[in-house]
């Protein structure tokens, strides 16, 4: 072969390879740009819109890019989630939006993947999902039981597996145990808490920690509020206090904004739940 033939040769290689990485970037863009859609239909609460528009980006996943099938899979949890809350007027139909989507299943779906365990942002994003999903079907199963109606009383074929659903999602060996919805509330409470304090060392974890725990301690002071019934309040306002004055402080720290505006709050809490907090107060601002 001749100087001039190898050159060409090896200019050919090199424009198929500018070829195959150009297409791979017109792939990427393009999958972004439908997720980018996707979100802003999710936002205008236009939920099929939303939908439409993950469909049309999943072909692209069937070319396997491992981090593409996570962002995919992130934007699908949150667009049903926000469809179940816009239905939370009927808590009965919220749950049936959610677990039709079977976003506990999904949700675990890419957790023990490569691409996962080595990009720190999705798996911060699956965390806060994890305590989205948690507190959604503790806000439902209240309003639920507030109505006078337990949601897995009537147990049809339907019903039972949304309970398996939760089951598995629960860790729960049998699926009897869930028939109490107290006893659901308080796993889910605790899944909640597990799966934020696994990024507590980040702002947004530490903060969100904070605001998950401080959310039901609000309900349980609330002495109007006739949902709480489903919620263990010895273990809420023994435990939580200290949660909340230790994240809150820890985002002051990172300089959240948002954690320095509930300062007053933090203050509240160790006054009322001084025995729980006055050590961790004490330390932290000494």
């Amino acid at each position: 072969m001749s100087d001039n033939q190898t050159i060409l040769t090896s200019v050919n290689l090199d424009l198929d390879l500018a070829k195959e990485n150009f297409k791979k970037k017109r792939t990427r863009i393009n999958f972004i740009m439908n997720i980018k859609f996707a979100q802003a239909a999710q936002f205008q609460g236009n939920y099929k819109l939303a939908l439409n528009k993950l469909e049309q980006s999943k072909i692209i996943l069937k070319k396997n890019i491992a981090d593409l099938k996570i962002i995919w899979n992130h934007c699908y949890l949150k667009t049903h989630l926000a469809r179940a809350k816009f239905n939370s007027n009927d808590s009965n139909k919220s749950l049936d939006i959610f677990f039709k989507a079977k976003n506990l299943k999904q949700i675990v779906s890419f957790e023990n993947k490569d691409q996962f365990l080595l990009r720190k942002d999705f798996h911060q994003e699956n965390q806060l999902l994890h305590s989205e999903f948690c507190k959604f079907l503790i806000d439902s199963f209240m309003a639920s039981q507030n109505n006078d109606t337990n949601y897995f009383d009537d147990l049809t074929e339907h019903t039972i597996k949304q309970r398996n659903q939760l089951a598995e999602y629960l860790n729960v060996k049998e699926a009897n145990d869930l028939v109490n919805l107290k006893v659901t509330v308080d796993l889910l409470m605790k899944k909640g808490v597990e799966s934020l304090t696994e990024i507590e060392h980040e702002l947004k974890g530490s903060l969100e920690l904070a605001l998950y725990c401080d959310y039901f301690l609000r309900l349980v002071e609330n002495e109007e509020n006739t949902q709480k019934i489903l919620l263990t309040e010895t273990y809420i306002k023994t435990d939580y206090p200290a949660m909340i004055v230790k994240q809150l402080l820890n985002s002051i720290r990172l300089n959240s904004y948002e954690a320095r505006q509930r300062f007053p709050r933090l203050l509240q809490i160790v006054e009322l739940y001084t025995n729980q907090t006055i050590d961790i107060f004490i330390k932290s601002v000494s």
